[in-house]
């Protein structure tokens, strides 16, 4: 076992991880947050299962559920599941598969922020700021 190897599998363990992407729960290993692009369908990650399907339900910000089955995309890089476009806002996602479940905080964000007019068409803003928490 190479030297890389055996640092991984100490900091899994440190963290509560096993060998297998299982922690020691028994629970499947997805991201805790997945900070995703709204509006568009995403994959996630999911480590510690052989292959199949998952089900998984989303708790929108709004309230709104959606849930469904779907297969694994097996590759190089590990299991994923493809799930749709959300709205911008928090959500909760619940992933089982393999009789094993984990849990993620989704943030779907949009691709850009606001501008001003002004500035997406080249011209320049000034002005003064101050740090609010700096204010004494």
């Amino acid at each position: 076992m190479s030297d890389h190897v055996a640092i991984i599998r100490r900091i899994a363990s440190l963290v509560g991880v096993g060998d297998r992407y299982r922690d020691q729960r028994g629970r499947i290993v997805i991201p805790l947050l997945l900070p995703v692009e709204a509006g568009r369908s995403f994959a996630v990650p999911i480590r510690g299962v052989q292959g199949g399907s998952a089900t998984w339900r989303v708790q929108e910000e709004t309230g709104a559920a959606r849930e469904g089955r779907t297969a694994l995309n097996r590759s190089e890089a590990g299991a994923t599941i493809m799930l749709g476009a959300l709205p911008a806002g928090y959500h909760r996602l619940q992933v089982q598969a393999e009789g094993r479940s984990g849990q993620a905080t989704v943030i779907a964000v949009p691709r850009r922020c606001w501008e001003p007019r002004l500035m997406r068409e080249g011209g320049r803003l000034w002005g003064t700021t101050a740090q609010i928490h700096s204010l004494r």
